[in-house]
Formats: C-alpha cells, structure tokens, sequence
C-alpha cells in the first residue's frame, strides 16, 4: 500500500518545492524590475536565448523554469494520479486543477507582459500562482495523510479540516491585498499606523486600501 503511493508522493513533493521556487523567482522578478526584462513573449527579444543583460536574464529564467521544470512534473502529477489513483477524488480532482490553472497562469504571464504589467493583471497573475501552488499543496498532503476528513464533534462545523481551509484563505487574502496595495501604488498612502496620516479615517481611496491592508492583517494575525 505504502509503495502505490511512492510516486505520487514523490511527484507531488516535488512540483510544490519547484512552483515555491518558481514564486519566488517571480517575487525577484518583481523587486528587480525585470518584468519587461522580455518584452516579448514566448521568445525574447525575437530569441528562444535572452540577451545577456540581467533584467532580461531573470525574467527569461523564471519563464525556463515555468515552461522546461514546473510544467512536466504537474502535468505528470496529473497523469499519476489518474492512472493509479483514480478513485481518490482528493488526488485526482486537485491534481487536475492544478494542470488548467498551469495553463492560465501561463497564458496571463504572457499577457502581463505584453501589456506592459498593469497593476491589476500583476495582481491576477499572483492570486492564480497563489491557487495553484495551494492545489498542488493538498496533492502533497492527501498523499501523505489520506483524504481530508470534516467530521468534527457531533454538530459542530469546528474540525481539523475546516479550519485549515479557513486558516488558508485568510492568508490567501491577506497577500493578494499585498499585492493590490502595490498594483494601485499605494504602499506610501499611510506614513503611519494604526492611523493613517494622524487620522482614523482615510480621506482618499489610497490611503483607505492601504489602511484596510493593515487593519485586516491585525485582525486576521489575532483570530
């Protein structure tokens, strides 16, 4: 039993550590500038091989490691899971969402840069990554642990289970707010906090994103 769930294991280990590491190569893209490192795609600069120059550099790695790296291993993740695991929804389901979410990640960095990274599209572009590492995450874990189960105390809706998809979406929530403080550019709105320029009440729609950001991270940190 234990070796039917070797390769699976293996697999789905292995795409989550390559698709953390092709997020953050994408967090280095961003803090680099080297979103239009590229500004063409697939190729770069008409070329399957990047100028050497830095911005260019880092921005046709992350996109190597997408398309030559991430991508066979999830689709191979899918292909396991079907083949073998067919009737374990937990696997198979995920596993599947994770190979169209493959697709339309790729799809929209592609549109990213060809128009030239507009905030919200950025911010698009994070919250499907965001999705698809969290698919390939309960791959791993239902590999490890078996399907999740969300029987808790007898009418009660508090289980292991629940919480946890509670606990993950509010930290879903709370970087793709992140990144909407950045796509609309309002990271110095505030030069303070809890009160945003000595006032409880923020007087533009900036300064009132950047001071809900904050407040929601007090809050959901405290829950």
């Amino acid at each position: 039993m234990e070796q039917s769930y070797f390769w699976i294991r293996f697999l789905s280990t292995l795409s989550v550590l390559c698709v953390f590491g092709l997020v953050v190569l994408g967090g280095v893209v961003r803090v680099t500038g080297s979103g239009l490192g590229c500004p063409d795609w697939p190729l770069c600069y008409g070329s399957w091989i990047p100028p050497l120059e830095y911005t260019a550099i880092i921005e046709y790695s992350h996109r190597f490691v997408a398309s030559v790296i991430v991508s066979p291993i999830v689709v191979l993740t899918c292909i396991l899971a079907w083949l073998r695991h067919r009737g374990e929804r937990w696997l198979v389901i995920p596993s599947s969402v994770s190979v169209v979410l493959l697709i339309l990640q790729a799809l929209l960095g592609g549109v990213t840069v060809l128009t030239e990274l507009p905030g919200a599209v950025v911010a698009s572009h994070l919250a499907l990554g965001q999705a698809f590492l969290g698919c390939l995450v309960l791959v791993m874990v239902v590999s490890y642990r078996g399907p999740l189960g969300f029987h808790g105390k007898p009418y009660s809706w508090v289980s292991f289970p629940v919480m946890s998809i509670i606990a993950s979406m509010g930290v879903y929530l709370l970087i793709l707010s992140g990144s909407v403080v950045t796509a609309t550019h309002a990271t110095g709105a505030c030069i303070a906090w809890p009160l945003c320029n000595s006032t409880l009440v923020p007087d533009t729609i900036l300064s009132a994103i950047h001071m809900g950001t904050g407040w929601w991270r007090l809050l959901w940190g405290a829950s």
